[in-house]
């Protein structure tokens, strides 16, 4: 699934404000990481799902163990997911003009983390009809799924062209790209599941065909996942140059010039 693309500091609070001082901006940057972890988890998971549908690895294997490995990363991605629409409830109300026409910004926001979500709970129920062996339902389910990621991450790529730097526009751009890609992998691997096959040799290899499409789209979310991390990181440091997430640079050492006031802001690490 793709993670919710936003190039602005993210607000993980309905108190808390949204120009904030560098403590409590790292502070709540630690939220990004954990969701940023989360979804990592989730599509680690989903890629090892992946590999196990794979029809030569799944008969070799004691029930539909790549299914639940499906259920578990859909399961990931739906916390991600709902995290994300909590974030934008407690951004965007902050917001004077929340309960007036919502500007395009917010828009995009609502409609790529609502899909998202309703997204992640068709996979969860074609996954638990997949393991009941009603492989029409959960075919549905999943196409549904798919589309709505691929829906998700079409709409959330607009996002990329308000970025502040240009690595963070680059790594938008990238991480935009991996999650439409990815998504349409997963869509055309779904569709072929509301077929049904009387010949074994010729469902197997379909049944290959697709595992090899789920793998190839797995690998591009955990790659767009890394990706957005790395963009969000840009994006923090561009809002909160002194609050800095790795060791500690001084302006002699990185060639900055001299701040223009007597005292340095502290430097705060993590």
């Amino acid at each position: 699934m793709p993670h919710l693309l936003v190039n602005r500091p993210r607000i993980f609070g309905r108190k808390v404000r949204i120009l904030l001082p560098p403590e409590e901006a790292l502070s709540q940057f630690k939220w990004e990481i954990i969701s940023s972890f989360c979804h990592q988890v989730g599509s680690v998971i989903l890629l090892i799902g992946s590999i196990f549908s794979i029809p030569s690895i799944r008969d070799a294997t004691v029930g539909e163990l790549g299914t639940f490995f499906f259920v578990a990363a859909s399961s990931c991605y739906m916390i991600v997911s709902a995290h994300d629409c909590y974030e934008i409830i407690c951004y965007h109300s902050r917001q004077d003009d929340w309960d007036k026409i919502l500007p395009p910004g917010e828009i995009l926001d609502i409609a790529s983390a609502g899909t998202y979500f309703c997204g992640s709970l068709c996979f969860i129920i074609g996954s638990f009809c997949f393991i009941f062996h009603h492989t029409i339902s959960g075919g549905v389910f999943k196409v549904i799924g798919s589309f709505l990621f691929m829906a998700g991450a079409v709409v959330n790529s607009a996002q990329s062209f308000d970025a502040p730097t240009y690595r963070a526009k680059l790594f938008s751009n990238l991480t935009a790209v991996s999650y439409s890609v990815g998504s349409m992998a997963y869509l055309a691997g779904s569709i072929p599941h509301l077929w049904s096959l009387k010949s074994m040799p010729d469902q197997d290899r379909i049944d290959t065909y697709l595992a090899g499409l789920f793998i190839v789209g797995s690998s591009l979310f955990v790659i767009g996942g890394s990706l957005n991390f790395h963009r969000a990181k840009c994006i923090f440091q561009h809002e909160y140059p002194n609050a800095t997430l790795g060791p500690v640079v001084t302006s002699s050492e990185s060639g900055l010039d001299e701040m223009s006031s007597s005292e340095e802001a502290p430097l705060l690490t993590i």
